[in-house]
């Protein structure tokens, strides 16, 4: 519902009626930075029973992402480096005054108080090294990353299972 003077709203549309998905990726590039848009959906069966919902979302200024898989495996036995981008969608990196930080968690138990941190001293980079964490357990890792100029917040998030190192038995 909002529309910025630089957003073209009928390229929009138009992108959205030759899809024929029932899911919707749209380029962010149809969308203005550090503006908050509301889609409303309706959706109707076949019977003509329709169901309709809104959501609000802010296109931010600064976007993260982690590098590679958004699962990963390693064994107790290897250390672990997960690695960042940040994006500055207004091309303004050198304005950027950017906070970092990570949350490693068991997964979906959010225990208060629980936090591994990184042991990489720089910020861009979660770090542990081998038998930090505990085999057979699932640990959620978050980055939030915070554009100290105007307090906004972006994250992302991977899953890394641990797995049980082998045994070798030597026999002497």
């Amino acid at each position: 519902t909002t529309n910025p003077t630089n957003v073209n709203i009928t390229q929009l549309f138009n992108f959205l009626n030759n899809q024929s998905l029932s899911i919707y990726i749209i380029p962010l590039n149809m969308f203005t930075p550090a503006t908050t848009y509301t889609i409303k959906t309706t959706l109707c069966n076949f019977i003509n029973v329709c169901g309709t919902d809104t959501d609000s979302f802010t296109i931010g200024e600064i976007s993260v992402s982690i590098l590679g898989s958004k699962t990963r495996t390693i064994q107790t036995m290897n250390s672990l480096t997960i690695n960042t981008n940040v994006i500055d969608t207004l091309c303004d990196s050198n304005q950027l005054k950017l906070k970092y930080n990570w949350k490693l968690l068991l997964y979906e138990s959010y225990l208060v108080g629980f936090n591994i941190p990184s042991e990489s001293t720089d910020s861009t980079v979660f770090y542990l090294s081998s038998y930090k964490l505990t085999p057979g357990n699932w640990y959620t890792i978050i980055i939030t990353v915070i554009d100290m100029n105007n307090n906004f917040q972006t994250q992302d998030s991977l899953i890394v299972t641990v797995n049980h190192g082998s045994l070798v038995a030597i026999i002497t």
